[in-house]
């Protein structure tokens, strides 16, 4: 499994990043690129993308972002306080809600778009599907332990540089200590994919024109844990539950300098959430926002 959680775990969400504001307000343009990317769209199917994309993302900002704010002010007080570990787990137990959500919310949308594919795109949503299993797989299969593990602190080191900065050598062995207890999955996660996908193209081919086909889309996606192999859920909380053990260690030893650095981050994202909504098509967030 690939471990994508960082300090505090703010990479659950895309919102938290380092440009959060310009990636949400150009996101119907991201997603539009992201499936033409997949699949050659008609005229009228990319018109529908970008109506269905519009209303998902007024939705999200009605639904959402007030949560991602309040979870970023509890992440502060915690900064200023203690990062303990009950924290940590309502941080990431309520993002994965929140993303099961969206997810049931997006579905009916996806599978209305899908039943309009005709087989030519079926057969095209399927090669690059493919295509990027292919790089997946030949960017992470058949390594060794040691480069995985090595890979695991690389990347953690380098997601953890932006939010506090550079490590201290104590801080470092945190990591290290960290990417050696959790366990790999590189190999079922890679199957568990492709066996997810390899079902979703059968499903459009074989039932797009049912009358059942949206709630077969719906079981699809919200219930994809099905394609997990045995001991997978298990062993993908285990290391969800290590990580976020090895946050609550960091937090103990932050430094001044990289405790002010990780409130900034913090601070900043918050604002730049709250500005969101204060574009053009909506002003219900920035109201709940003041009136709190």
């Amino acid at each position: 499994m690939k471990i994508r959680i960082c300090i505090l775990l703010l990479a659950t969400s895309f919102l938290y990043s380092c440009s959060t504001k310009f990636i949400y307000n150009h996101l119907d343009w991201a997603l539009e690129w992201y499936i033409d990317d997949l699949v050659t769209l008609n005229d009228d199917q990319e018109w529908k993308v970008r109506d269905a994309v519009n209303s998902i993302l007024a939705w999200h900002r009605k639904n959402q972002l007030p949560f991602y704010i309040s979870s970023l002010e509890e992440a502060e007080e915690s900064v200023n306080t203690e990062i303990t570990s009950g924290f940590l787990k309502r941080f990431y137990y309520g993002h994965e809600k929140a993303w099961i959500n969206l997810k049931f919310h997006m579905t009916p949308t996806l599978a209305e778009l899908l039943k309009t594919l005709n087989d030519s795109q079926v057969n095209e949503l399927e090669k690059n599907l493919q295509s990027q299993e292919k790089d997946i797989t030949k960017e992470y299969l058949n390594k060794s332990s040691e480069e995985l593990v090595n890979e695991r602190i690389e990347r953690m080191i380098d997601r953890l540089d932006y939010w506090i900065g550079d490590l201290n050598k104590q801080q470092e062995q945190i990591v290290v200590n960290w990417a050696h207890r959790v366990k790999v999955q590189t190999n079922e996660w890679i199957n568990t994919r492709k066996l997810w996908q390899t079902n979703l193209v059968m499903l459009v081919r074989e039932s797009r024109n049912k009358l059942q086909f949206n709630e077969l889309m719906l079981e699809h996606f919200q219930n994809s844990r099905k394609y997990w192999p045995d001991g997978y859920e298990k062993n993908y909380y285990f290391n969800v539950n290590q990580t976020l053990e090895m946050i609550a260690e960091l937090g103990k030893v932050l430094t001044a300098k990289q405790k002010e650095k990780l409130l900034d981050r913090i601070v900043e994202i918050r604002e730049q959430i709250v500005e969101i909504d204060a574009s053009p098509g909506s002003t219900e967030l920035l109201e709940i926002y003041k009136e709190g």
